[in-house]
Formats: structure tokens, C-alpha cells, sequence
């Protein structure tokens, strides 16, 4: 999650010619939104090797509860951010392609899919997040 994230800064630094705070927020923006990605692929993968069905919501959240978890936690830490630091509303608009994303795997643990569709799922959700996030920045500045 690390070296996805690490695109952020670097494109910041190549533009700017130094790390500021808002390349550093920027960075750690874009680690939050990868580590979320990556735990919902894993957790997506997962439902399916396990070869059973998932019942109901509890056995589903009881599954999965990392991912839930960390979304949650993510999308109150936005929401605190934003009101802490004057952020745009945008900032959270960003990150919510994603948290749905999270919490639609309710419905999809341990349905079949194919794993290339998966893939390029992943990689519109980063073109997304790039373009909103890009505009939080420019709203709020």
C-alpha cells in the first residue's frame, strides 16, 4: 500500500521541487484510499476461496469485519478532518466511491466473479479518487 501511495508524492515533488504539508496530506490521502482497496480485494478474493455460502448480514460483517471496520473508521476520520482543518466536503466525496464499494461487499462475499473485472474495477475507483480528490484540493484553495 506503501509504494502505491508513493505516486502522490513524487508527482508532488516533481511539480513543487520539495515535500510540503499538503504533498504530505496528499501522500497519506492517498495511502488511506489504497490500504481501503486493498483490504476489500483481499477480503473480495477470500469470500470466494472459502467455497460456502454466506448466509446472512451477521455472517457476512462477522467475515469481513476488517473492512467494515476500517471504512468506518475512515469515513469518521474524513468527517473530523474536514471539520478540523477546514476541508472541503469534496475531500470526503473522494473517498466515497470507495466506502460504498466497502460496504457493497455485503452482497457480493462469495459470489463468483471474474478476477480481471475486479482488476480494472480497482483501477477506475483510483481514476475517480484522483479526479475528486484534485478537486477537493482546488475547492478548498
Amino acid at each position: 500500500m506503501v509504494v502505491l501511495s508513493h505516486a502522490a508524492p513524487a508527482a508532488w515533488i516533481a511539480v513543487r521541487g520539495h515535500l510540503d504539508r499538503t504533498g504530505a496530506e496528499l501522500w497519506a490521502l492517498n495511502l488511506l484510499f489504497f490500504w481501503g482497496g486493498v483490504l476489500y480485494v483481499k477480503y473480495r478474493v477470500r469470500g470466494l476461496q472459502t467455497h460456502r455460502a454466506f448466509d446472512g448480514l451477521r455472517e457476512r460483517v462477522a467475515f469481513a469485519w476488517p473492512v467494515f471496520l476500517y471504512h468506518v473508521a475512515l469515513a469518521a476520520f474524513l468527517a473530523a478532518w474536514v471539520l478540523a482543518e477546514s476541508q472541503s466536503v469534496m475531500l470526503i466525496v473522494a473517498f466515497l466511491p470507495g466506502i460504498l464499494r466497502a460496504l457493497q461487499l455485503v452482497v457480493q462475499l462469495g459470489n463468483r466473479f471474474p478476477i480481471r473485472r475486479l482488476g480494472w474495477s480497482e483501477v477506475a475507483h483510483s481514476v475517480v479518487f484522483a479526479v475528486l480528490l484534485v478537486l477537493a484540493y482546488r475547492t478548498a484553495g
